[in-house]
């Protein structure tokens, strides 16, 4: 789970960009072992954003 910070939730597109350049770094240089933390924060990350979107839906 990632750690709370009030920018993230302004800012969820930049982490969203910021994480998909690693991944897409580490996936040209076959570095696969490092990737595996950038997925994990993209994933969270998604996950939040996409909670917080069905919560907002629901009001």
């Amino acid at each position: 789970m990632l750690p709370h910070n009030p920018l993230r939730s302004k800012c969820v597109g930049l982490l969203f960009h910021n994480e998909l350049m690693q991944m897409f770094y580490h996936t040209l240089l076959c570095d696969y072992k490092n990737d595996a933390p950038h997925v994990e924060k993209l994933d969270a990350a998604v996950k939040a954003n996409w909670k917080q979107t069905q919560n907002l839906q629901e009001l």
